[in-house]
């Protein structure tokens, strides 16, 4: 957090990169709570854009502690919102989430998952 504001990042955005870092270290309860507090932020404001971002973290989150079903479905639901508002994932995040997400698929097989 401190390098980030050194580096002139905003608030929201520090909160979402130690939410990255958490999940890339596997750290899933620090990972939910960052990206939880930014999802609220934006549900507050109804700001959608960072949405389909924001659930695709959760999605991620959910792959990694054991709830395949709940990836699953906070996954679609991202990439709804995402294809919907035109957004798209940088492409380190979506190799991080995907990463995660690929225990789900693995736990639940390609046809359940679909």
């Amino acid at each position: 957090m401190i390098i980030c504001r050194e580096h002139g990042l905003k608030k929201n955005e520090s909160f979402y990169g130690s939410g990255l870092l958490a999940l890339h270290c596997n750290n899933y309860s620090l990972a939910f709570q960052r990206f939880t507090y930014l999802l609220e932020l934006a549900r507050k404001s109804e700001e959608k854009t960072s949405a389909g971002i924001l659930l695709s973290g959760l999605a991620a989150v959910a792959g990694g502690t054991n709830q395949p079903e709940c990836a699953a479905r906070l996954y679609g639901a991202a990439l709804t919102i995402l294809d919907t508002t035109g957004q798209t994932l940088a492409s380190l995040d979506q190799a991080e989430f995907e990463r995660q997400i690929q225990i789900a698929h693995d736990q639940l097989g390609e046809a359940t998952l679909e």
